[in-house]
């Protein structure tokens, strides 16, 4: 698949749209903030539930899953984390 198929394909649905940005986001704050780790889910979860509303619809189902969608990212960055440490041996 050529980058710019996937770009199309993270543009076209609100939901890989949505987990990729606050994947980087959660990344960002993770890397290069002071940002006490204990807060990065709840700032991804909230600011997802944002997210949701306006990209998936403006309900309580749409702030549900947007805010579960902050959440998975974290649980994805951190599967990724230890499956690579896991593979280095560490």
């Amino acid at each position: 698949m050529e980058f710019l198929d996937f770009f199309k394909m993270i543009l076209e649905n609100p939901f890989v749209a949505s987990f990729v940005f606050l994947y980087g986001l959660g990344w960002l704050l993770k890397h290069h903030t002071p940002l006490n780790n204990n807060y990065i889910p709840w700032v991804l979860g909230l600011l997802g539930m944002a997210m949701g509303c306006l990209l998936l619809e403006l309900s309580l189902k749409g702030a549900i899953a947007g805010f579960a969608m902050g959440l998975f990212t974290v649980g994805a960055y951190e599967f990724l984390k230890n499956t690579a440490r896991a593979t280095r041996g560490k």
